[in-house]
């Protein structure tokens, strides 16, 4: 599972959680990590970064997992498909 987890975009407003998942996956997968802590931010990743999996927020203030997802899907960056 490993090789298919070297690029991970984490999207999420609580820092503290953001640097928790990517200190896991970093550990247990040696992965590139990117953290932002708004959609836009995130979305403009997603198209320079191309990550392999990709942890977003649901809804906060700052953070439409959703709104994210269906840019993301109908988008033409490489990684649309990515699991999210």
């Amino acid at each position: 599972m490993a090789p298919m987890l070297q690029r991970v975009l984490i999207c999420d407003p609580h820092v503290p959680s953001a640097r928790l998942l990517g200190d896991l996956m970093r550990t247990n997968t040696r992965s590139q990590i990117w953290m932002t802590h708004d959609t836009e931010k995130a979305f403009r990743l997603a198209g320079s970064c191309d990550p392999q999996i990709i942890f977003v927020e649901l809804a906060t203030d700052t953070v439409d997992g959703l709104d994210f997802t269906r840019r993301l899907r109908r988008s033409t960056f490489a990684c649309r498909f990515a699991p999210v």
